[in-house]
């Protein structure tokens, strides 16, 4: 009789143990790798110009387009905008003196040291030299501290709005990041949205959001298509 209970319990005991184990198996089998969605991020006409000059971009060499990110700067600060090499210049010369060298350059094509005699030719090729010849000197006036008029027609308002949220640099209260969430909806930088909410770019860490990051979040369109986002997670 103790055989026979000991026996049939233990096989019960072991049996139960059994459905245990496989419900846990098919708890564990049937959960999904946990995976982040792409969210839609609105392509800007300017946005590759966020990650410093790429000699394949030709948006920048039309010369309309030229004069617009010239006046955008204008209004937001050369001077704030300068200390960021990516929008400007990726070469290893001095600001000053590359302007100043361009400047002296700009009707001597033929004459002029190789790496300046080439660099006006590809811009008259381009048919943007008297553009890039404006942007030049009057970016030489405001270093030297002169005062250059703004012609307001020709700024982006999208443009000049983005990077007011990051010129000049400082630390963003609360409800200048609110206000940037709400406009970063409403232009539909989705990704850019998922990434200061979620905590994936450091600069938004400590900001108290009006809404619960989840519930923003759950507003956000998905997409299969990944667009590199103005703001990006700058955490891995």
């Amino acid at each position: 009789m103790f055989v026979y209970r000991f026996v049939v319990g233990n096989y019960k005991r072991m049996k139960n143990l059994t459905v245990i184990l496989l419900f846990l198996v098919l708890i564990g089998c049937s959960k999904e790798p946990l995976t982040i969605p792409n969210y839609k991020e609105r392509k800007l006409s300017f946005s590759d110009l966020r990650y410093g000059y790429d000699t394949s971009n030709q948006w920048i060499r039309i010369p309309q387009n030229i004069l617009m990110v010239h006046e955008t700067f204008k209004k937001i600060g050369y001077k704030s905008l300068l200390s960021e090499e990516s929008w400007f210049i990726d070469i290893n010369k001095d600001v000053n003196v590359l302007i100043d060298s361009l400047l002296l350059t700009y009707d001597k094509v033929e004459t002029s040291p190789k790496y300046y005699s080439e660099f006006w030719k590809r811009r008259i090729k381009e048919k943007n030299e008297k553009e890039v010849l404006k942007v030049l000197e009057e970016v030489k006036d405001i270093i030297d501290g002169k005062i250059v008029p703004i012609n307001n027609s020709l700024i982006n308002d999208t443009l000049s709005k983005l990077l007011s949220f990051e010129y000049p640099e400082r630390k963003l209260s609360d409800i200048d990041a609110n206000q940037q969430l709400n406009y970063l909806l409403s232009i539909r930088l989705h990704e850019s949205v998922y990434n200061l909410v979620s905590g994936e770019n450091s600069k938004y860490y400590e900001v108290n959001w009006k809404e619960n990051s989840d519930k923003i979040i759950q507003r956000l369109d998905t997409t299969k298509n990944f667009i590199r986002p103005w703001f990006e997670d700058d955490t891995k």
